[in-house]
């Protein structure tokens, strides 16, 4: 059976997160704790307890983090690091991957000494904080002195940062407010974007095991919500509904859940 995750297992994760690769969280908690943690278990309790921000959790940010918050591509960001005018650490945060990782303040001081290479009109306020004071004069004076679109047509930027943050795990919704465009447009943009090779096609859900979906039916009888039966099967909340909803189409479901409709229970 599995286990609902500890106090102490929680304590653990947002202590030593980015700290070790998820193998070796995995392997650790499990020797402390006895509860054997797998990898896909541990990853999706990072996700479910929101350890995902470094900026939140270190005070620095990933290449792509920073990319998204200041609208530039990951490759300018790189071409700052490469040149020695952004200062960065890296550290292992998944599995055997290095990131770079920047502190705020270190992209704050690189941008007052070449403000020509930030467009500091795309940041958002305090998105990146703490923001210096210096930095809502070059916003307004970008917003005055860059001449208003005429029209709504996509450019290659605006682009860049779309398929950034696509790559950063960023919902439709969340990147067409920072775009300011309609959500149906960022859907459009993406399916071009997609169709040339530009963004990977959205993920396909991996197949069930026959003791997958026996767990699933254990869980569910044992009174366990979607959101700990995901994060249990290391799966998506909307993996579990979307299952059980194909598994009643097929006539197959042998859950414990009643099926609602208009508010009553068929």
């Amino acid at each position: 059976m599995a286990k609902v995750w500890t106090d102490e297992e929680n304590e653990f994760l947002e202590q030593h997160a980015g700290k070790m690769t998820i193998p070796t969280l995995a392997k650790r908690i499990s020797e402390e704790f006895g509860n054997n943690r797998t990898v896909a278990g541990v990853q999706a309790r990072l996700k479910r307890l929101g350890i995902t921000n470094l900026l939140q959790e270190t005070g620095r940010m990933t290449m792509n983090e920073l990319s998204v918050l200041i609208g530039a591509d990951h490759k300018a960001i790189r071409r700052w690091i490469e040149n020695g005018w952004l200062p960065y650490v890296k550290r292992k945060v998944v599995f055997k991957r290095q990131f770079y990782l920047i502190k705020a303040t270190s992209f704050w001081e690189f941008a007052e000494k070449h403000k020509d290479q930030v467009n500091f009109l795309r940041i958002e306020p305090n998105s990146i904080a703490p923001e210096p004071e210096w930095v809502e004069a070059e916003r307004k004076k970008e917003y005055y002195d860059t001449p208003k679109r005429q029209s709504k047509l996509w450019d290659k930027e605006q682009d860049e940062l779309l398929i950034s943050m696509k790559k950063a795990g960023y919902s439709i919704k969340e990147i067409s407010e920072r775009l300011k465009r309609t959500v149906s447009s960022v859907h459009s943009r993406k399916k071009m974007l997609t169709d040339k090779g530009f963004i990977l096609p959205d993920q396909i859900t991996l197949r069930w095991t026959d003791k997958e979906i026996q767990l699933f039916y254990k869980l569910e009888q044992e009174g366990y919500t979607d959101k700990q039966i995901a994060c249990e099967l290391g799966r998506e909340e909307y993996h579990i509904r979307r299952k059980r909803f194909s598994l009643r189409k097929s006539g197959k479901y042998k859950g414990a859940k009643q099926k609602w409709e208009h508010g009553k229970v068929s």
